[in-house]
């Protein structure tokens, strides 16, 4: 389910053979053990989108509806059997007013403080996190996107160290 206009990415993840699994890596599907995806800001998603999604159990949540979903979003909890998250941010989840420099530029998108308050109050650990699609050769405003990326992977290490 990859649009334009990407999305915060939050996977509960399961502990197998005392590893942790990501879902961005392909491996056999009996090590794989994902309960639960999250899709944050969305902005842009077509019907085949939302069908894909429900197909493979995945929960979207657009930014129109963001200012609803925002007590939730905002105190997320480990399912049963969760050791833990895997955090995926799509740079270009933010707003282009907070992060220029990404390849799918979409108004409407969230705030650097809607961004971190997800892991900041996630009842849960993150045990593992990327940050991506940032594009330095769209980031005209003195680096600032870069900044925000830098911000994003500081604060998941930190989260992560805890």
């Amino acid at each position: 389910m990859h649009e334009a206009a990407s999305t915060y990415l939050i996977s509960q993840v399961k502990e197998c053979n005392g590893h942790y699994i990501m879902p961005k890596i392909f491996v056999p599907l009996h090590v794989v053990m994902i309960s639960s995806c999250i899709f944050v800001g969305i902005r842009s998603i077509t019907t085949e989108g939302h069908e894909q999604a429900k197909k493979f159990g995945a929960e979207g949540y657009e930014m129109r509806t963001f200012s609803r979903d925002r007590q939730f979003l905002e105190n997320l909890k480990l399912g049963e059997g969760v050791k833990g998250v895997y955090i995926s941010i799509d740079v270009d989840c933010l707003d282009p007013a907070y992060a220029p420099g990404v390849s799918h530029i979409e108004p409407g998108g969230l705030s650097f403080r809607d961004v971190l308050n997800i892991p900041h109050n996630l009842k849960g650990d993150i045990v593992a996190a990327d940050v991506v699609e940032y594009n330095p050769q769209r980031d005209i405003v003195g680096g600032m996107t870069a900044m925000v990326a830098a911000k994003l992977v500081r604060e998941l290490c930190a989260k992560m160290s805890k």
